[in-house]
């Protein structure tokens, strides 16, 4: 595990952090103030005593709505990806280990590397202890970070996106990813690309009159009859007969 940046952020009321992203995940704790983050399309209200952690590459824009200080830590190799979102640490338990890193690192004290790893590994396990614990209780179950960003990449490309494609964006195995994703949402990676792909060819069967040799190519299909033949087996009927059906239905 390596510490990559550490700094404390002090902002004027109405402050907007435009959308940006790290090359390492980063924990931002706030100890005072309010205001809103956003992960791409999810956004959480936070107050005193809550903090954020956004994986590596994960954009995220935050606005606050009063004097704003907070505590943001780069890290790598930490395993807290798949614990993306905003928390709220009750006891406030993080704030001390926090605050006496951000004073060694400033301060650079005899041996204050030391001290300043150990810090590093408490704020980690104390961070690990607070999420799990309120999911549990909650019994809200955790999501990895990366499986919104998967499905947000599929939706935006509208299925016109291979899991290589996935794997290689996010920087993680395919295996490792249909594993994500089947466990939050029972459905394998390949499943979202198919639904996607076919909800865009019904819209345009239902919806223009466009030839269905075009439709094929715009739903990412170089062969109009094996896009028949891939209609066919998910929608029970073949693309002329859904388009004559839904259009006699109207």
């Amino acid at each position: 595990m390596k510490l990559e940046f550490c700094f404390v952020s002090r902002l004027n009321p109405g402050t907007l952090v435009k959308s940006h992203c790290h090359d390492a995940l980063e924990i931002v704790y706030y100890a005072e103030g309010r205001g809103n983050i956003a992960f791409d399309s999810r956004s959480w209200n936070f107050s005193e005593c809550d903090f954020h952690i956004a994986p590596a590459g994960i954009f995220h824009r935050q606005k606050n709505t009063e004097d704003l200080c907070a505590i943001c830590l780069g890290i790598s190799g930490s395993g807290l990806e798949e614990l993306a979102g905003t928390w709220r640490d009750h006891s406030g338990g993080m704030r001390y280990p926090l605050e006496q890193l951000v004073k060694e690192l400033n301060a650079k004290e005899q041996s204050y590397e030391l001290i300043a790893n150990g810090l590093l590994e408490q704020i980690v396990g104390l961070t690990r202890r607070v999420i799990v614990s309120q999911a549990a209780g909650s019994q809200v179950p955790v999501k990895n970070g990366k499986i919104d960003k998967a499905l947000h990449i599929i939706r935006e490309n509208e299925g016109r996106v291979s899991l290589d494609n996935l794997s290689d964006t996010l920087y993680i195995s395919k295996d490792y990813l249909r594993h994500l994703v089947r466990k939050s949402t029972g459905q394998s990676p390949l499943r979202h690309i198919i639904s996607s792909r076919m909800e865009k060819a019904k819209r345009l069967l239902e919806k223009t009159d466009k030839p269905i040799g075009d439709i094929a190519d715009e739903c990412g299909f170089n062969d109009i009859y094996y896009f028949s033949r891939f209609f066919k087996r998910n929608a029970k009927l073949p693309p002329a007969a859904y388009r004559k059906k839904h259009r006699n239905g109207k």
